[in-house]
């Protein structure tokens, strides 16, 4: 008898690469915001995270292997997933940056540096995809995403 699997999902897809990136795809940014050191900027704790991710080629930077990246790429549902994740890791952080500035979650002012924060992030993600896909090794991948 032949057991059929159901496709997985991206979001699992996902969480099984986490193995390497503790906390999980959709808090990350909020994480960077609520875990920095005294006197850093959100701004800041947000370059130092992506630093680090790219530094350890971590997957929620985008570093997911050839095969994983080209299978989202050609697959119109997975695409809109993975932009719900990111829309999800926007929200979180537009909660953190209302927890730290004192502002109301809805607060405009928030919600548009969340957008601005966010969009650079997924930009980032969506190139490092990019020349995963071209083939370079991660190693040149992280030596292009640093600069």
């Amino acid at each position: 008898m032949l057991l059929q699997q159901r496709p997985l999902r991206l979001q699992e897809l996902l969480k099984q690469r986490e193995g390497r990136s503790p906390g999980g795809v959709r808090p990350s940014l909020a994480r960077a915001v609520t875990a920095r050191q005294p006197g850093e900027s959100a701004l800041a704790a947000l370059r130092r995270a992506f630093t680090e991710a790219v530094a350890a080629q971590d997957p929620v930077a985008g570093f997911s292997g050839q095969e994983f990246a080209r299978m989202i790429a050609g697959s119109p549902t997975l695409t809109v997933c993975l932009r719900g994740l990111h829309d999800q890791r926007e929200h979180h952080l537009a909660r953190a940056l209302a927890e730290a500035t004192g502002a109301q979650p809805d607060d405009i002012t928030v919600q548009t540096a969340a957008g601005l924060l966010g969009t650079v992030h997924r930009l980032l993600f969506q190139r490092i995809q990019a020349l995963t896909i071209a083939g370079l090794p991660n190693d040149r991948i992280a030596d292009t995403a640093a600069t």
